[in-house]
């Protein structure tokens, strides 16, 4: 049968409109993937200095280092926020109060580790996991237990229902820093009280031990601090995007 002029006109008009929605779908598909907000939380700042190495270097200043690190990092399409942008307080329920308000889908709290042995190293990955039994005696020296805040349960219980992938982030940034540093890695669940309130994936990142002289001259090189952004980035992307690159069974260790 043929065709007059009009018909192909209409039917040229209708592919190039089906062309046109197909590309807008398929830019709107693509984005999404990286339309994420992580909310990264400098630990400490203003009078509290945090950890203080043996030459001189404060905790505070290492985070707010690491956050900018990782916040250049991240690719386009990442929204980024901080708990605080410059050398000031912030209470430590704000920290998630501001994560939540700001819909993010991850949480990060950056921190310096500390010890009464010198030779303490490596990195530290915390999830949050409330205790059977309160014991005040072991925590991790970044921030205060949820235990001291009982009379806030529901606060203490909004982290529990995303335990499973906030103990999944910490593996994704586990292996990614092991890609680049043989320094043992903990991962392990605590009852830390920066997370408790935080309604996404949480994890708190204990970068080294600043007590540790040595650890401390290698904190304080930029270029040691921008791998360990890399991988943060990585394992981050890792989590929100493409989980492909770690097996099941790696994820469970």
């Amino acid at each position: 049968m043929k065709r007059g002029p009009f018909a192909l006109v209409i039917l040229t008009a209708f592919l190039l409109v089906t062309l046109g929605l197909l590309s807008v779908f398929a830019n709107a598909s693509s984005g999404s993937s990286t339309d994420r907000t992580v909310f990264i939380d400098p630990g400490h700042g203003g009078e509290d200095t945090g950890t203080r190495g043996p030459g001189g270097t404060f905790e505070k200043d290492v985070n707010l280092k690491l956050a900018r690190l990782i916040l250049d990092r991240l690719p386009q399409g990442y929204h980024c926020k901080l708990s605080r942008s410059d050398n000031y307080a912030v209470d430590i329920f704000d920290r998630t109060s501001l994560a939540n308000e700001a819909k993010a889908d991850l949480f990060f709290s950056l921190h310096v580790n500390g010890s009464f042995r010198n030779a303490a190293n490596g990195f530290s990955l915390y999830y949050f996991e409330a205790p059977a039994k309160p014991d005040l005696s072991d925590h991790p020296a970044a921030e205060h237990s949820a235990d001291l805040v009982n009379d806030r349960d529901p606060w203490h219980r909004v982290q529990l229902k995303h335990f499973s992938e906030s103990r999944q982030l910490a593996r994704f940034i586990r292996n990614r820093l092991g890609q680049f540093s043989d320094q043992p890695t903990v991962v392990s669940g605590a009852d830390v009280l920066v997370l408790a309130g935080a309604d996404m994936p949480a994890i708190l990142f204990e970068v080294g031990c600043l007590t540790n002289p040595l650890e401390e001259k290698k904190i304080r090189d930029g270029t040691y601090l921008t791998r360990i952004a890399d991988a943060i980035g990585a394992g981050i992307k890792d989590f929100l995007g493409d989980n492909s690159g770690i097996s099941s069974m790696d994820l469970h260790q």
